[in-house]
């Protein structure tokens, strides 16, 4: 079987957790928040998973109008790993099908693998000359499909 779950704010494994806000983001600036929010993902199935990640395009506030196209996701993998990118434009293109998690990540039967998440600002990712930009509700979908040996 294949089941993949997230860890909630409650301590508990579950199918759902609420998704990220990320505050204070200027255009250019440092990625934030440091040291970036925490996920958690568990393998509660029997057969390795082929990580994806992606997003729904309506699942986000973004009143200030920046631009999704200019939005970078930076994921760390906790414990050591390459870190991996994606805009929110990319992974809303993915809502369907999920993109794949980049180096073929793969997650055996019971195990868990933990990120870090924090979102930068391309320069020009706004016309305003507003400060302290803030994304919410950023619900991040992660699936998984089976590896086949």
């Amino acid at each position: 079987t294949a089941n993949l779950q997230i860890l909630g704010a409650n301590g508990i494994y579950a199918d759902t957790a609420p998704g990220f806000t990320f505050s204070n983001l200027e255009p250019g600036g440092a990625a934030g928040p440091a040291p970036g929010n925490h996920v958690s993902l568990k393998n509660t199935g029997t057969t390795t998973l082929a990580l994806k990640i992606a997003m729904n395009a309506t699942s986000y506030s973004n009143p200030q109008q920046v631009n999704i196209n200019k939005v970078t996701l930076i994921f760390t993998p906790v414990g050591g790993g390459a870190t991996f990118t994606a805009t929110l434009a990319t992974l809303c293109s993915g809502y369907n099908s999920g993109i794949p998690i980049p180096l073929n990540m793969l997650l055996p039967a019971g195990q868990t693998q933990d990120f870090t998440v924090q979102a930068q600002l391309a320069a020009d990712a706004v016309t305003s000359t507003t400060t302290g930009f803030t994304l919410s509700g950023v619900d991040l979908i992660f699936s998984g499909n089976a590896v086949v040996n």
